[in-house]
């Protein structure tokens, strides 16, 4: 059984992963959209004629993850790096010895040998691209804890990628 759940994360993580590359496309077809919207029939220079390419754009931009109502609730990784962030947490929530609900996120429970530079690296890159979540790295006598916090809309988004109390 635990393979399949292991299995059916992964599968889950892929889809996120894909869904975050689709929402990319999706907001560049929208800006393409609108860069000149005519009164009336489609022009020349209307948006959905003109060439991508000449359109733009920021260098980066924020991915909502969850509804509109939440626009801070967002990532700016780039959505070909998404699939390899997702495996990096993946891999390192496979040594978590434990999970803790907290008001606002999750306590994720570690065992002592974790390699503490790593994963405060990962926290690091991931807080960078998804500044909604705040990380607080815990050094105990008996273990590492890290705690993932972030407003109310992104508690699905913590859940997902971090899993739940067990």
């Amino acid at each position: 059984m635990r393979e399949l759940v292991t299995e059916r994360i992964s599968e889950a993580q892929g889809q996120v992963a894909d869904l975050v590359a689709f929402t990319a496309q999706l907001r560049e077809a929208a800006s393409k959209l609108a860069v000149h919207t005519p009164d009336g029939s489609c022009d020349d220079d209307c948006g959905c004629r003109t060439d991508p390419a000449s359109v733009d754009r920021p260098a980066s931009r924020a991915i909502p993850l969850v509804g509109v109502a939440s626009p801070m609730v967002a990532c700016s990784l780039d959505p070909s790096l998404v699939g390899g962030r997702l495996e990096d947490w993946q891999t390192t929530m496979e040594q978590a010895t434990g999970r803790q609900p907290l008001p606002d996120g999750m306590r994720i429970r570690f065992p002592r040998g974790i390699d503490v530079a790593a994963l405060s690296q990962l926290a690091t890159d991931e807080q960078t691209c998804c500044g909604f979540f705040t990380f607080t790295l815990g050094v105990h006598a008996d273990e590492i804890t890290l705690d993932v916090t972030g407003p109310a809309d992104a508690q699905p988004v913590i859940a997902a990628m971090f899993g739940t109390a067990v």
